[in-house]
């Protein structure tokens, strides 16, 4: 009976022993489990992450690129405006010119006939004093 309790003994610490090793076996493979569940979770957090601040990124860059270009269209569109406005200025500054621009033109044909006129007349009182100085002349040089 003693032979058989402490073969019971025996058998009983040995199996406690596998047991124990088992468990203890259990939790490592657990623990190495958890870690590579944990480093793999946190690797995806930080890729997830690192894609959101990439988007982030992206959008701002975005949105800074759109105000821009925005602010260029609004420019060229302010420029197109002012030409406009001056050409049409021109235009409106040319339409009321030109009917001046006749009158002056019919006033300075007038002045240039007057002219030519006023100048024939003195050139032709200048030519007869001439001739009324040459026979003058003539006619002391013969006395």
């Amino acid at each position: 009976v003693a032979a058989r309790q402490i073969q019971a003994n025996v058998s009983k610490a040995i199996a406690q022993k596998n047991y124990e090793q088992q468990v203890e076996k259990v939790v490592t493979v657990q623990n190495i489990t958890r870690q590579w569940s944990s480093r793999r979770r946190i690797k995806t957090l930080r890729r997830q992450r690192f894609l959101e601040y990439q988007n982030y990124s992206a959008t701002q860059i975005q949105k800074v690129w759109r105000g821009y270009v925005s602010h260029v269209q609004m420019l060229f569109t302010l420029v197109h405006i002012i030409i406009e406005q001056s050409v049409v200025r021109r235009y409106i500054a040319i339409k009321a010119f030109k009917p001046k621009v006749i009158r002056n033109r019919a006033a300075l044909f007038i002045q240039s006939r007057f002219r030519s006129y006023t100048s024939r007349k003195v050139l032709l009182k200048l030519k007869c004093a001439k001739v009324i100085q040459t026979l003058a002349r003539k006619l002391l040089a013969r006395q």
